[in-house]
């Protein structure tokens, strides 16, 4: 049904009642002068009394304008018949006084009575909404005074058990609860009596009709009907809520035994991992020294007795202990930062990286490297570690370069959305974009050992120490058009030191505003 239907219905039927009541208004009039025709042979009454009452019955069923239309109908009635009829001028001193007065108490009377019938109604009608919430409730609802039960609704009568509401009505409220509880409720119910302060909701234990207990929340709130202070409770079976409760602290229980016991297995394989450092570090270390040395003795002091081939492969075998030594150090560096803690302070990374810079340029003299660094924005983490960092990238960025004609390099970084990024970019031999995920793979390499030296160890050592720090690192790259290298870290405690940030991320060599050349 569309609403324009229901307007035209809900017009339609409150023009039917204002008719009726008008209606009701003409009939009571009429029929109140009927009255006092028949009765006049045999009393004498004042017409007033019985034409009130027919305005009293308007307005009361009716409403304040029936009221009105019954009073001036009936002062027109007594005007036209009783008067008449009984040979006395309207306007009489004798007759307008009264006649004023009825109608003047008559329209008061009609606006008063259709008033305490529209309360009337008003009331019923929320009398009957509560009744309806009252007796639908799923919640147990009860009204008691004085610690008995004055109603019940019907879900409380099913939370305990009880068929009638007779079984309840006047029975004391400590009969529902549990005999380790009574006493607490009985002291909350006289501390409302007296008007002092007492939860307004709290959890305790029922008892059902049978005996058996149950976990229940009680919420209480206080009245006051005709003088007198009732209280109002809502109650709520809580067993189930109980029950998860205490699944829930069971479980938390055997997950701190768990992480107990599984922090007890990362300790142990922490010494073990310590005692394989210790391992690698003396006894592995030993008998390749001895390999190494032993293929120098031979080299320098039986040089005249070997031929070309045999010297080669000596010199091949010392190649490969150092290699070997090489290996074992990355190796012990990457194991052992699982270990270390970090030693967290504002780190200047401008100072940081040209530091890096001029040391790893320093290392090759002779030869020419452009290398940009520009106004990094300072963070906070551990400074030796975020040196460890840049030195590989910045360690690969320049043996990657060494084979283009013009090697460059630029350091830059800014700050982005919640992190600070960094980057080192440069023109190398760059890589496939489809091998990016082996890169910070320990052992992983995307170009052969004859090509360019390494370990396959410094990129996931990169990655470790930015993880630690709650960053993350990523690489971008194209075969023989170089290779750019981002870390981010966390902008929390991130701000300027000496030099201003510039939010700038990566900008290209060719558009960079600045360039120094550190190592040429």
């Amino acid at each position: 049904m569309s609403a324009s239907s229901l307007a035209r219905r809900w017009r339609g039927r409150n023009l039917r009642r204002a008719l009726a009541g008008y209606g009701l208004a003409v009939l009571s009039s009429l029929l109140a002068l009927g009255l006092m025709l028949v009765l006049s042979p045999y009393m004498d009454p004042l017409p007033y009394v019985l034409f009130f009452a027919a305005v009293f019955i308007s307005a009361w069923y009716g409403g304040a304008g029936p009221g009105v239309v019954a009073t001036f109908l009936t002062a027109i009635l007594v005007v036209g018949f009783v008067l008449q009829l009984r040979s006395r001028l309207v306007f009489d001193q004798g007759v307008m006084v009264p006649l004023m007065a009825y109608v003047t108490v008559s329209i008061l009377t009609a606006s008063l009575v259709a008033k305490l019938r529209r309360k009337e109604k008003e009331w019923r009608e929320s009398e009957r909404k509560f009744r309806a919430v009252f007796e639908k409730s799923l919640d147990a609802i009860g009204v008691s005074k004085n610690g008995y039960h004055v109603m019940v609704n019907p879900a409380y009568l099913t939370l305990f058990g009880y068929e009638r509401t007779e079984e309840l009505t006047g029975q004391s409220v400590l009969l529902l609860n549990a005999a380790s509880h009574r006493a607490m409720v009985a002291d909350r119910i006289q501390r409302r009596g007296r008007g002092e302060p007492a939860p307004a909701r709290y959890e305790s234990r029922g008892r059902r009709k049978d005996g058996t207990e149950f976990d229940m929340e009680v919420d209480v709130a206080t009245f006051e009907l005709e003088g007198e202070q009732n209280t109002l409770v809502i109650l709520r079976d809580i067993t189930e809520r109980k029950h998860a409760e205490q699944a829930v602290r069971s479980l938390n229980v055997a997950l701190e035994q768990q992480v107990a016991r599984r922090t007890a297995q990362l300790e142990e394989a922490y010494q073990e991992l310590e005692a394989f450092s210790y391992s690698v570090s003396h006894d592995l270390r030993a008998p390749i020294r001895g390999i190494d040395g032993l293929a120098r003795i031979l080299r320098e002091e039986h040089a005249p007795t070997l031929d070309a081939e045999a010297q080669q492969l000596l010199a091949l075998i010392g190649a490969n202990a150092g290699k070997m030594n090489q290996l074992i150090d990355d190796l012990l560096q990457f194991s052992l930062l699982i270990r270390r803690d970090l030693n967290a302070m504002e780190v200047d990374m401008t100072d940081l990286a040209r530091s890096v810079v001029q040391e790893l340029t320093q290392a090759e003299p002779g030869r020419a490297v452009e290398v940009v660094v520009g106004n990094l924005p300072a963070t906070k983490g551990d400074s030796a570690l975020l040196r460890q960092v840049f030195v590989n990238l910045v360690s690969n960025a320049l043996k990657f370069t060494r084979r283009h004609p013009a090697p460059a390099i630029e350091i830059g970084g800014g700050v982005e959305a919640q992190e600070v990024v960094y980057s080192v970019r440069d023109n190398g031999v760059g890589f496939d974009m489809n091998y990016a995920d082996k890169l910070f793979k320990v052992f992983q390499r995307l170009h052969q050992e004859s090509e360019f030296e390494g370990t396959g160890v410094g990129l996931a050592l990169v990655q470790r120490i930015i993880h630690r720090h709650g960053g993350r690192v990523w690489a971008e790259g194209e075969p023989d058009r170089g290779a750019c290298f981002h870390f981010a870290l966390p902008q929390a405690g991130a701000d300027s030191c000496a030099r201003p940030t510039q939010r700038v991320a990566t900008p290209s060599l060719a558009d960079s505003p600045s360039k120094a050349i550190l190592g040429k």
